[in-house]
């Protein structure tokens, strides 16, 4: 028996607030402590860097992870400039690959990856970290869909791991993690490492004030 839903989103006036760093960092930081799976260790946040230092640490190990948005101007001017701030029509832009990438899939066209738009931001936001610091993307919307309920959902247009595939395939990866955060569509949160593509699903509030997701029947 098919299964029916919509994906609802309520975004709050304080949304343009959460692509600032002292906004998202904090959150990142309490969910990698919260995960026990992708991120198994204890971890701080660098308050200080004058000299562009990494976002996080890993206590005991020193490892080094940086946190990166995957915005180009045009879409940060969609949430943040009061002029230009169309939070709707953010979010349909940004959604449009996924669609976009399951119809290549679903008519079985294929897509050449390294033209999608999203790709050339991953690799351009790659190529300003340092080569001994793992990446955190942070996308404060499903980038893809995604449900704990529904575990095989994401499958169906998952351009992230093809995206990966890709900027390993470039030379982009090196021996470094790259790990993105989104909202599930569910309402939770997913922590998912790409090289190993471990997910994990946490039940998170922080984001909250900002920004919801659910699935409705």
């Amino acid at each position: 028996m098919a299964v029916e839903f919509t994906i609802a989103a309520t975004i709050s006036e304080k949304f343009s607030k959460l692509i600032k760093k002292d906004k998202y960092e904090p959150c990142l930081c309490e969910l990698m402590n919260l995960s026990t799976a992708v991120f198994p260790g204890s971890y701080q946040r660098i308050l200080e860097q004058p000299s562009n230092e990494c976002d996080f640490l890993e206590i005991g190990t020193g490892t080094k992870f940086d946190t990166k948005l995957p915005f180009e101007k045009k879409h940060g001017k969609l949430i943040g400039s009061e002029k230009q701030r169309d939070f709707t029509k953010w979010l349909m832009l940004m959604q449009q690959q996924e669609y976009e990438f399951g119809e290549d899939i679903v008519a079985s066209r294929g897509k050449n990856v390294a033209s999608m738009e999203l790709y050339k931001i991953l690799s351009h936001r790659l190529e300003t970290v340092e080569a001994d610091e793992h990446v955190i993307f942070f996308f404060p919307y499903p980038v893809v869909l995604d449900s704990q309920e529904f575990e095989f959902m994401h499958f169906v247009s998952d351009f992230l791991d093809a995206i990966y595939r890709e900027l390993k395939k470039n030379g982009l990866v090196g021996c470094r993690n790259i790990y993105v955060i989104y909202p599930a569509v569910d309402g939770n949160i997913v922590l998912r490492c790409l090289n190993s593509n471990k997910r994990e699903f946490l039940r998170y509030s922080g984001f909250d004030e900002y920004i919801t997701y659910s699935l409705k029947p």
